[in-house]
């Protein structure tokens, strides 16, 4: 995930116990394998999905160059009988690996996230599928061997050939897969009763799956139509009790700018005659007792 460049592949001599450093800036140096004849060595780019050859004798003996470049990202290398190499591939190249090749920064992100490096290799490899292929001595792809299902095996670490068999290791699995070499099963896919009865297998599950889509956007558009018919009847409810208030403000309104004036003049010219009212009758009152006082006084005086 990190992409650095500081893989080294180091020689060391038995006899002495000297190690010597021959390649160096290696992107992930995984497999080493050596030719039939002992004249080079390959060694696999896990990160850079490609193969180094280091030659060891002839003109070119301490000078490396690219051997092939791949499909998919190589795990180990291993010579067969024949003089080829078998190179096990345990992720395909896909646009996710492309674009994490090219951006570091995306790298680190995903590096940082709180997820299991079980899940984040998943996200990395795809689908699972298994994927071998031979090379000749000149870089010359001669077989591929694809488990496109990843029924047999996914995510090929390793392979050796011994026996008329294909022994194989995965990066995932827990345990390795053996197949006859040459392949004589026919896998799901292939040609035989076996094959037609998995792909009418795949196609009565397509058409399954297809019908359940059918069904969730039937009921996604009954669902939509319920709540846009509930949205609207809100709005409605809405609508009338806004309408209903703004009369009753607009109503309160009128009542408080025409009529509470006159109601208003009305009260206080009722007020103020009630007033006068009162202090006409207290000046008559008042008029009365006086009078009666004075009567008083003159019926006293005569007596004296």
């Amino acid at each position: 995930m990190e992409g650095w460049a500081d893989g080294r592949l180091m020689r060391l001599d038995i006899a002495t116990g000297k190690v010597e450093v021959i390649m160096r800036n290696l992107a992930f140096a995984n497999g080493v394998a050596l030719s039939k004849d002992k004249s080079f060595l390959i060694v696999c780019e896990t990160t850079r999905a490609r193969c180094m050859r280091y030659w060891i004798k002839g003109p070119k003996a301490g000078s490396s160059e690219l051997f092939l470049d791949l499909p998919g990202l190589p795990d180990n290398i291993r010579l067969n009988p024949r003089g080829r190499f078998w190179i096990a591939l345990h992720a395909k190249r896909g646009v996710i690996i492309d674009i994490l090749t090219t951006r570091p920064w995306l790298r680190r992100i995903m590096m940082r996230l709180p997820l299991e490096v079980k899940i984040l290799y998943g996200i990395i490899i795809g689908a699972p599928h298994g994927y071998l292929i031979e090379v000749d001595e000149n870089g010359e792809i001669t077989e591929v061997l694809e488990d496109s299902l990843g029924l047999v095996v996914r995510a090929i670490s390793e392979v050796e050939e011994r026996g008329g068999r294909l022994w194989m290791g995965s990066v995932i699995m827990p345990h390795v897969a053996v197949v006859d070499y040459p392949v004589k099963v026919k896998l799901p896919g292939s040609t035989g009763s076996r094959g037609r009865r998995e792909r009418q297998r795949r196609r009565v599950l397509w058409v399954r799956r297809k019908r359940r889509r059918r069904r969730r956007r039937r009921r996604g558009r009954g669902r939509a139509k319920q709540r846009m018919s509930c949205e609207v009847s809100l709005l409605r409810v809405l609508e009338d009790s806004l309408g209903l208030l703004v009369r009753e403000v607009e109503e309160r309104l009128w009542m408080g700018s025409v009529i509470m004036p006159h109601v208003w003049r009305w009260w206080t010219t009722q007020s103020r005659s009630s007033w006068g009212q009162q202090g006409e009758e207290g000046e008559v009152e008042g008029g009365a007792v006086g009078g009666k006082e004075e009567d008083g006084s003159g019926d006293g005086g005569g007596d004296s």
